[in-house]
């Protein structure tokens, strides 16, 4: 081989290094392209993924609830009516409608994010039934706070009714009549003994504007109006408000599509109107909450004597458990007591259940009654009174078994009020 020939070797040797070299460094050169091009796509999508986090302000109408507007919902002047760990219930003043409705303000710490309630709002808000609160309107704000619109009920809560806390009435100016401050002295003395509370929806305050912060002053001119105690110890009223109740439940277990557990059923979450015609509210609030605040609401529930045995989570809350919470209400309704016995006396029972449990197994059934109940008939209906009762009581304390399989379906419930209402039906046609 000549000296050319090795010379093209060298110079061919060098050309495919260089040219390997070229090529690797267009590999070195597309790769970082490409992770850098990784690294913006990837920083845009968090960036898009944190402005999704903020929520945008939204108005989901339901029936009777179409005309609201944003404006209407969150200008309403409110009057707290009651507070929770994850919420405050007002009465609000919807001026452009001229009507007053509830606002359910939940807390953004307390609730999942708007797309994950999505679905559950779109359930809760179609239910209709003439004993369920309907929901008129979900608002979301853009800092995850929520509110729920419901239509406003005026004699206040079941609990309210049965153990004398007062009954609500919404007057108007002139509904209430001129008087001195000696005079709304006088009646204001007169609610506190007898458990009245009346407020207004005027912004003209009384002559004792003091005496109006406090919104407790009674009218001699609707006093005959008020009886709401009275009226608790009547049996055509209470068991006006146990089939509606019942017949609400029965709607949420069975007529929905997906069946709802309502997971916080008590006294306070039911509502009267001005004929004791009876609306459970609250019912699916749960599925709103985040899962702490869930076994928060659990945790209150328990404490006031309505948490079924067996349910330790909410998440576990189930048709069974709502029976219970149900059982004990029918008890409240029949009574007038407390779930729970706060001014338990040595040898007393604390739970409601328990103190029934021994009354009926020392045959002292009539002892739970109030006086009135069985004066609300003449005297040959007496028995046929005093059945009904008894009925009425052995099918709350089914609902109330410790066993959850041993409590009566929903259907079976139904059936036995309405059997109880039958019986005096029967009786007049005899």
């Amino acid at each position: 081989m000549g000296r050319n020939g090795e010379l093209k070797i060298i110079l061919g040797s060098v050309l495919i290094t260089l040219v390997i070299f070229l090529l690797w460094l267009m590999y070195i050169f597309r790769k970082k392209q490409a992770k850098d091009g990784s690294k913006e796509k990837g920083g845009f999508e968090e960036d898009k993924e944190e402005v999704g986090q903020v929520e945008k302000e939204e108005l989901i109408s339901f029936q009777g609830g179409e005309k609201l507007t944003i404006h209407d919902i969150l200008d309403a002047p409110g009057e707290v009516l009651g507070k929770s760990s994850y919420g405050t219930l007002y009465k609000a003043s919807l001026e452009r409608n001229n009507s007053i409705a509830l606002l359910r303000f939940l807390r953004p710490a307390c609730t999942e994010k708007l797309k994950e309630d999505f679905h559950v709002i779109q359930v809760l808000g179609v239910i209709r039934h003439p004993n369920l609160v309907p929901l008129q309107a979900f608002y979301s704000g853009p800092r995850g706070e929520k509110l729920l619109v419901h239509p406003f009920y005026s004699r206040g809560t079941l609990a309210q009714f049965l153990r004398g806390l007062g009954t609500l009435f919404y007057l108007e100016t002139d509904k209430i009549p001129q008087a001195t401050k000696n005079d709304f002295d006088t009646m204001y003395t007169f609610a506190q003994g007898d458990n009245y509370v009346f407020t207004t929806t005027t912004t003209t305050p009384p002559p004792d504007s003091q005496l109006l912060s406090v919104v407790k002053y009674i009218s001699s001119v609707l006093f005959s109006y008020a009886g709401g105690n009275q009226a608790s110890h009547k049996w055509d009223v209470i068991y006006k408000i146990s089939i509606g109740i019942v017949r609400a439940m029965d709607h949420l277990h069975t007529a929905v599509q997906k069946p709802i557990v309502h997971g916080n059923l008590k006294s306070t979450n039911i509502l009267l109107d001005g004929s004791y015609q009876p609306y459970v509210s609250d019912f699916g609030l749960h599925l709103l909450l985040n899962p702490s605040t869930g076994q928060e609401m659990l945790e209150a529930s328990a404490s006031l004597g309505y948490k079924a045995p067996e349910l330790i989570k909410m998440k576990d809350a189930s048709a069974e458990s709502d029976i219970y919470s149900l059982g004990i209400i029918l008890l409240e309704i029949l009574t007038g007591k407390a779930p729970i016995n706060d001014d338990q006396l040595p040898g007393q029972d604390l739970y409601l259940p328990d103190s029934m449990r021994n009354v009926i197994i020392k045959h002292r059934i009539s002892d739970i009654f109030h006086p009135d109940l069985l004066l609300t008939q003449s005297t040959n209906q007496k028995p046929v009174l005093e059945e009904r009762l008894l009925m009425f009581v052995q099918l709350a304390m089914a609902c109330c078994s410790p066993s959850a399989n041993l409590r009566p379906h929903i259907k079976q419930v139904v059936k036995k009020v309405e059997e109880i209402g039958q019986l005096e039906l029967d009786f007049d046609r005899k």
